[in-house]
């Protein structure tokens, strides 16, 4: 079974969690960037279901057959990053699954 966790973390709680994740079950981590950094209108984005531009290249997830993805969640919503991220990557014929990470991110 290979498996990978991607995530996004502006203040450090969803990567704290990815990384115990990761670590956890032996699974490869990738860290999504912005490409500017700072704080934005990220929960703005989120709301209406935008990305944000990510540096590039985007984590490569080919290799998996589980796909993890951790968000901290902003407006009720997945953080623009990780929007970016699924419409970008090729997650066809994968299992992926969806943490959201609240208070504090």
């Amino acid at each position: 079974m290979k498996l990978c966790a991607v995530y996004y973390s502006r203040s450090g709680s969803t990567k704290k969690i990815a990384e115990n994740f990761a670590d956890s079950i032996g699974a490869k981590l990738f860290k999504l960037e912005d490409v500017k950094s700072g704080k934005s209108i990220s929960g703005f984005f989120a709301l209406l279901g935008l990305g944000s531009p990510l540096k590039e290249p985007l984590p490569d997830v080919g290799g998996s057959e589980f796909v993890v993805l951790l968000t901290p969640i902003f407006a009720w919503h997945p953080s623009p990053q990780m929007n970016t991220f699924v419409n970008k990557a090729d997650l066809k014929g994968k299992s992926v699954f969806l943490v959201g990470v609240g208070a504090g991110e």
